[in-house]
């Protein structure tokens, strides 16, 4: 029965020392669970090369020259990093964004792109778990992968954090877990494996590594948007043994897309996939996709794809194909999307501005990564937020990552209740208001 065995912890090297271009950033990731030491650091950028704007620039996932999208202008490198103090904050390190497409499999990624500027040994967390819609839709995912799985069968999850979703479906399905995770902290994640038979490999995921442990099922949730060369990652999951059921999800473009949210774009995120364009990868790649879905209300695209084997093998980005993957409408609404995101920015400037002359005390709820990419790409207007306050207690007294804006508990807006309460991410519109209403506070909830 589930929750018959106890955690096991942490095996540290064994599976697979040696870091190649398809493991780098397993670790970038929610949760807080970082690269650590110097040996680490290195190894996780080893064998990359920065992508570099170019007319010769080849799609790193099916090889194809890509065309020019966007530049974004400068944004921090990271998002989750936790500052105790607004001047650190504001001082923190700085990337591009310069947006490039495939017009063969609609892939959109940074050409500015530098892992070398990335460095998880500060303070980090991007956990989403402590809003309660989110977990009733994660338990719900849970319960979907468990389904047609044998107890005992392996679970291997890439880049797992914490293990927490893991041991979730571990517990669920009275499975054994496997989890990589590059720096992983066990004493964070102590409670969180309890009760479940569940490894955490404190290294990389090769693909020999995954295979040592016949999975039945292979997860991995928000890693390959950090990914640069993310054909090479899944050319050699495709190339496992034949049956083997894949669960992969990213931020979901469309989001971006549909809304204008110029701040789901972030240096950290090198890769953008919508659900069509995820499927492509994977069918690239060599994998039977069985099911490409924009889920969670849009933020999130899934794909639940079958690996053929080594037999049937894909391209993995080593060859330019002829024709496009993806249908023209498709890079055609990629395009028309990104050119409305500054429409979408303008709209909010305004908005700030107006209830500025105004006199209104505006606070933002949600200090992650979409707060952070918001802040500070609407440069000046963003001052017109007084506060951010978010219901993670780790991120609770500390700054908001380049603009330094103090991020608290919600429980202050009681006793200093705003004007209006700018909601970044329309998702959790309902979920505040019912916050809001508990706290007292009568604010003008809003989001554009």
């Amino acid at each position: 029965m589930a929750g018959k065995h106890p955690a096991r912890r942490v095996v540290g090297g064994g599976d697979g020392r040696l870091a190649t271009r398809s493991t780098i950033g397993c670790s970038a990731r929610r949760g807080g669970h970082l690269l650590t030491g110097a040996e680490d650091r290195a190894r996780s950028v080893r064998a990359y090369t920065p992508l570099v704007p170019g007319p010769s620039l080849p799609c790193p996932v099916c090889a194809h020259p890509v065309e020019a999208l966007a530049s974004l202008g400068s944004v921090p490198v990271h998002v989750g990093l936790l500052w105790r103090s607004p001047d650190e904050a504001r001082s923190c390190p700085r990337g591009d964004l310069d947006l490039v497409l495939c017009p063969a499999c609609g892939h959109v990624a940074n050409a500015a792109f530098d892992p070398t500027r990335l460095d998880y040994t500060g303070d980090y967390d991007n956990a989403l778990h402590h809003s309660p819609r989110f977990l009733r839709w994660e338990a719900g995912l849970v319960a979907d992968l468990a389904t047609g799985l044998a107890p005992g069968a392996t679970v291997v999850e890439v880049g797992c954090g914490d293990g927490r979703f893991l041991a979730q479906l571990c517990r669920r399905a009275d499975l054994r877990g496997v989890g990589f995770e590059p720096g992983f902290n066990p004493v964070r994640a102590d409670a969180g494996l309890d009760g479940a038979d569940v490894t955490v490999v404190d290294d990389f995921a090769t693909p020999e590594a995954v295979a040592a442990h016949a999975p039945a099922l292979v997860v991995a949730r928000h890693v390959l948007e950090h990914l640069p060369a993310p054909g090479d990652f899944l050319a050699g999951m495709a190339a496992l043994a034949p049956g083997v059921r894949v669960y992969l999800e990213v931020p979901d473009l469309d989001f971006a897309l549909v809304r204008g949210a110029l701040e789901d774009f972030m240096y950290e995120h090198c890769g953008y996939y919508t659900a069509v364009t995820l499927g492509a990868a994977l069918r690239w790649a060599g994998f039977t996709v069985e099911k490409a879905e924009s889920t969670f209300d849009g933020m999130f695209a899934a794909v639940t794809a079958t690996t053929a084997g080594p037999a049937a093998g894909g391209t993995g980005g080593a060859g330019v194909p002829a024709d496009p993957a993806v249908d023209p409408g498709e890079l055609e609404r990629i395009r028309s999307g990104i050119a409305a995101i500054e429409e979408r920015i303008e709209r909010l400037v305004a908005e700030f501005a107006r209830r500025r002359r105004q006199g209104q005390r505006i606070v933002a709820w949600g200090g992650g990564a979409r707060t952070v990419g918001l802040l500070n790409l609407v440069a000046e207007a963003a001052l017109a937020i007084d506060l951010v306050v978010d219901i993670n207690p780790r991120k609770q007294g500390t700054f908001v990552t380049g603009t330094g804006h103090a991020i608290r508990a919600p429980s202050v807006l009681s006793t200093d209740p705003p004007d209006a309460v700018y909601v970044v991410n329309p998702a959790y519109r309902d979920e505040i208001t019912e916050m809001l209403t508990e706290l007292g506070v009568a604010a003008d909830v809003f989001s554009v």
